[in-house]
């Protein structure tokens, strides 16, 4: 009698899966645009590790103008359901360190360290940040922490699926949805406009 080898394979990959914590992944590729010319590219990703979602942000960006500028960002935060426990960004430019934060969770308030000072969160809890905001459409939210200003900025509607994110300066970038995923970023930079475009989901 031939027993079928379904239930074998069903239950080595149901294995796999426990052993490797991670039941969801999704990632997103951005092209980075100024004007006509393609300049970098933004690696986005989620996933699902022992019941946590992970997520993390790495762009590499280079602008020839007068002198070359070599631009490498990193942002990656970790939440539990919809509270932050823990994200670390970093900006590299020309091989220079110009941000760095690290916020933790520490059971009552957020501690966090930048390459200026130390701080604590105390109103509230971390929802959202720059990273899920390529994963969710932030329907609702008022508020986005900002891991490279170390502050929360207001976010708002400014259109069909559509939202505004008020830097400290005053400039405005705007997130554009589909399907419940940001499709493209417009950045107001200090002479310019940078894009960041999906091309790959």
């Amino acid at each position: 009698m031939v027993r079928s080898k379904f239930p074998v394979i069903f239950i080595v990959v149901l294995l796999f899966l426990c052993l490797s914590g991670s039941l969801f992944s999704q990632k997103l590729t951005y092209q980075i645009f100024m004007g006509h010319d393609s300049i970098g590219l933004l690696l986005a990703e989620h996933k699902v590790i022992a019941g946590n979602h992970h997520y993390e942000l790495k762009s590499n960006m280079t602008v020839d103008n007068v002198v070359t500028v070599e631009i490498q960002y990193i942002l990656t935060a970790i939440y539990d359901k919809d509270k932050m426990l823990n994200s670390f960004t970093e900006q590299n430019i020309n091989g220079r360190i110009r941000v760095s934060s690290t916020v933790k969770w520490d059971g009552n308030m957020y501690l966090v360290q930048t390459l200026e000072k130390r701080d604590k969160i105390k109103n509230g809890l971390i929802t959202f940040n720059l990273a899920t905001l390529y994963f969710k459409e932030p329907v609702g939210i008022k508020k986005v922490y900002s891991d490279t200003h170390g502050s929360f900025l207001n976010i708002k509607p400014s259109g069909p699926h559509q939202y505004e994110l008020v830097l400290p300066d005053g400039k405005r970038n705007r997130y554009t949805y589909q399907f419940g995923i940001c499709k493209e970023v417009e950045v107001n930079q200090l002479f310019s406009k940078v894009y960041f475009k999906l091309v790959k989901n």
